[in-house]
């Protein structure tokens, strides 16, 4: 634990901005510009949105359907009758997105979207403010993986029921839902660390793995950006093969398009990120790369 401050130099770091202001800014402590509230907007808008999705699925094929897939549940495989657990994929994203926007939250209140020439450097002395300014990348990262992993076992459900659906397309699913864990996985490992091991000056130039964040969050990013393809793409032949009427097969396409669309918002959001993460102002930089998450 580190030693109390002089009262002299707490009176000081409570007046000095936690980073020099540009040329002609004059550093506001009591109402900043301030992007936070528009990324817990965002969260505030969608999020009902997944959570009424989640519970009508839920409803529908477990009430009145029965049929609840390894898309809905993992806990147990056919020919077992699979029951709603909190194992489900489905509802493991809404959590964490419930979690994740929780955490966004939290950190409205240690300066999350404000400029840090806007922030008193004494209240980045303190590491427990630091963290909950970052806790948020920890249940974001689970929520891409719960996502991804619910749209691939969708994915084996749906067209289970095709008489010939291919072995290319079932092991591309297998393998998809392999990947899509193992690369994952040490995503959320490496936002826990971060979090908890990364949040000082000292972490960051001496520890061999806090100095490498910028390299490791941008290749982690690349490589969601890939899954994501991966996931719109594979599909698609399946689709092709549907005997459907003409109407509802444009609507099939105008949901894998609405897909794309998110694939291109994830390419945007790696570009900047990229070339905004190593910017120091990191508390207004990274809610503008939240806004597109």
């Amino acid at each position: 634990m580190a030693p109390p401050l002089p009262p002299q130099l707490i009176e000081l770091l409570s007046h000095t901005p936690a980073m020099p202001p540009p040329p002609g800014v004059t550093p506001n402590f009591i109402d900043p510009p301030n992007r936070g509230p528009v990324v817990l907007i965002l969260n505030c808008i969608f999020l009902p949105l997944t959570i009424i999705a989640v519970t009508i699925r839920m409803v529908v094929k477990g009430l009145f359907v029965h049929q609840l897939g390894w898309d809905d549940c993992m806990s147990r495989m056919p020919p077992f009758n699979p029951t709603l657990t909190l194992l489900d994929t489905c509802l493991l994203a809404a959590s964490t997105s419930i979690i994740h926007t929780a955490c966004i939250f939290s950190s409205l209140n240690y300066g999350f979207g404000k400029h840090l020439w806007d922030i008193p450097a004494l209240f980045l002395t303190d590491i427990s403010n630091v963290r909950h300014l970052t806790a948020s990348s920890i249940p974001y990262a689970a929520v891409t993986l719960f996502i991804k992993l619910s749209i691939l076992l969708l994915y084996r459900r749906v067209f289970a029921i095709m008489a010939k659906t291919g072995r290319l397309f079932h092991y591309g699913t297998i393998y998809g839902i392999v990947i899509v864990t193992l690369l994952h996985i040490p995503y959320i490992a490496t936002q826990i660390y971060t979090v908890i091991y990364c949040e000082t000056t000292e972490a960051l130039l001496q520890d061999q793995f806090c100095s490498h964040l910028y390299t490791l969050n941008i290749s982690q990013s690349a490589i969601n950006v890939a899954t994501d393809f991966y996931i719109l793409i594979l599909p698609l032949p399946r689709l092709l093969e549907l005997k459907l009427p003409a109407q509802r097969k444009v609507g099939v396409f105008v949901v894998f398009a609405g897909g794309f669309v998110a694939c291109v918002v994830s390419i945007v959001r790696l570009v900047l990120m990229a070339k905004t993460l190593s910017l120091e102002d990191s508390t207004w930089n990274t809610a503008l790369t939240m806004e597109l998450s």
